[in-house]
């Protein structure tokens, strides 16, 4: 990285681990939200569709604040999850003890903790490139707790997925189409 920091734009998901280097900081921006880091390894979840952005942080700490309203920074340390509203802006964090499921994708796995249909959905649709139409909207409420490799057949997580929520699914080319009563 050539001048005075190292800068990234992000939109989609990437996992960093970068070492602190105080005369020449690590800036990732996602779109008005700036994440600064102290020091960390940490997973950054930006995709454009999604209302939020979300910062797990495995080791070390960030700040987040937004580019609008400078005021508001957030430091994240270790351990901790924090969500940045794009509408409203608004940053909040927990703590997760689950914090290391948010970049499983690395390893080729998705990890869901009770997790909305809607976004399990989501993420199903990058990992696969496949499709998904639900003809019961009311599933996108449902819950979804496991785990799954991205190299085992997807018929199998479909099915457990399905299976879990009282729901069923048919594939026409590229789409899945999931449908059922729900939870």
């Amino acid at each position: 990285f050539a001048g005075p920091e190292r800068e990234v734009f992000l939109k989609g998901e990437a996992f960093f681990n970068i070492r602190h280097n105080g005369q020449q900081p690590f800036i990732v921006y996602c779109g008005s939200l700036r994440v600064r880091v102290l020091g960390t390894s940490f997973n950054v979840q930006d995709y454009q569709q999604d209302s939020l952005v979300q910062v797990a942080v495995l080791s070390g700490r960030v700040q987040l604040q937004d580019s609008v309203q400078q005021s508001s920074k957030v430091l994240v340390s270790a351990n901790e999850l924090a969500s940045y509203q794009k509408a409203s802006r608004q940053i909040s964090k927990t703590t997760s003890a689950h914090i290391r499921d948010y970049s499983a994708w690395q390893n080729g796995k998705l990890i869901f903790d009770h997790t909305p249909m809607s976004m399990v959905i989501a993420s199903l649709e990058r990992s696969t490139g496949r499709e998904f139409i639900i003809r019961n909207k009311a599933i996108n409420n449902c819950r979804i707790t496991g785990s799954f490799e991205l190299d085992e057949p997807f018929n199998l997580m479909i099915e457990a997925i399905c299976a879990s929520i009282d729901a069923h699914y048919s594939i026409q080319g590229n789409q899945v189409i999931i449908d059922g009563s729900g939870c």
